[in-house]
């Protein structure tokens, strides 16, 4: 995520454990969030911390669109020339 993201190593880190936390103590409460955050940081800090990033990290949708558009595996395939099998045409490798 890093090398995709034009950001500092803290926000980086800061952003990848917020969805987790979210999902550890199943509540969006910043107190409670605060004591999923790994590491050695005291629960005090970490809630500083998040209050911080949310007051004054503004996340452009263009940076977001980016990072989406960087990490699907979009796979073109031309199924406009693929021939159907019940039509007596080979099989695409899809259908085999």
């Amino acid at each position: 995520m890093a090398q995709n993201l034009p950001l500092n190593l803290a926000r980086i880190k800061l952003i990848a454990g917020f969805p987790i936390a979210i999902l550890q103590v199943r509540t969006v409460n910043l107190d409670e969030l605060a004591t999923a955050f790994p590491g050695k940081a005291k629960k005090e800090s970490n809630y500083k911390r998040i209050q911080r990033f949310l007051r004054f990290f503004e996340l452009s949708y263009a940076l977001v669109a980016d990072l989406v558009i960087k990490l699907l595996v979009v796979r073109h395939r031309n199924f406009d020339r693929l021939e159907s099998p019940t039509l007596g045409g080979s099989n695409p490798p899809c259908f085999r």
